[in-house]
């Protein structure tokens, strides 16, 4: 296991570091109306060798799974998988909140005393997994846990990779379970029909203050997912009004498109409206 304070880094060569560091950036581009495991799955397929990868979602009150996004194990082995899932033997690894390293199978256990388990028998051993290499990050009553599965064990290298992806996956997560929150306020609450009622402007960094109040309202629904009708509609004002300001926003912060500003305003956690 990689000690986080141990240098760590000096296990990845400088390309390897550059590929990281795009796959870091593109996980904070997660529309509000997609899968966030979804997202995390096309993502991060490919980035490991290994014969299997997935990203679980699990409720942890009861601790069930409540969604898996894998596409090289038939779903019926995933149904056995729920059924034995009580004996993998980093369950009590994963569920404990305050677990902030990565995981490696091989180093958990005595493979030995895995292989007597119904979980390896009855699912790892069918689906060729010896080993695994995995993350968790708990948001409110769920955990997101995403793992590479394969035969042999796992480098250094490979470990530091996934050392370098858990912050930005964590952060990622959570302000994607925000903003859905914050669309579902926004869509519910009866200010979002009243023109004459203002919404409060979210506080904001040091390079957000250049912003006007409503300008900063709209760079928060715009990293809420929302079309520029939909914000017009919720700040009662015109689309056309709702573009000129984004117009300003770009010119301001020396963006250029709507995503590039959803993910600088996510990247700052600037959801106070969510919270």
């Amino acid at each position: 296991m990689l000690d986080i304070n141990q240098g760590w880094l000096r296990n990845l060569s400088s390309s390897s570091l550059l590929r990281a560091a795009r796959l870091c950036e593109r996980l904070h581009y997660c529309q509000v109306s997609e899968s966030f495991p979804g997202h995390v799955h096309a993502l991060l397929d490919q980035a490991l060798d290994a014969v299997h990868f997935t990203v679980d979602r699990y409720g942890i009150h009861p601790f069930t799974l409540r969604e898996s996004v894998i596409d090289t194990v038939d779903p019926r082995m995933i149904a056995v998988y729920k059924e034995h899932m009580h004996q993998h033997p980093l369950l009590k690894r994963i569920k404990d909140i305050r677990t902030t390293e990565i995981g490696a199978l091989h180093s958990e256990t005595p493979l030995t005393r895995f292989q007597n388990t119904s979980l390896y028998n009855e699912f790892y051993k069918l689906v060729d997994t010896t080993d695994q290499l995995w993350i968790s990050a708990v948001c409110a009553d769920e955990m997101l846990v995403v793992c590479y599965s394969r035969e042999h064990i796992f480098t250094k290298a490979e470990q530091a990779f996934m050392l370098m992806m858990k912050p930005h996956i964590e952060i990622a997560w959570r302000n994607w379970k925000r903003l859905r929150r914050l669309r579902a306020r926004l869509t519910e609450s009866p200010v979002a029909t009243a023109p004459d009622v203002e919404l409060m402007p979210p506080a904001g960094p040091p390079d957000m203050n250049v912003l006007t109040r409503r300008q900063r309202q709209v760079a928060e629904l715009v990293a809420a997912g929302l079309t520029n009708p939909q914000i017009a509609h919720s700040l009662g004002c015109s689309p056309r009004t709702v573009g000129k300001h984004l117009e300003n926003i770009y010119e301001a912060l020396d963006l250029h498109h709507r995503a590039a500003l959803a993910a600088h305003w996510r990247e700052r956690g600037l959801l106070a409206l969510a919270t």
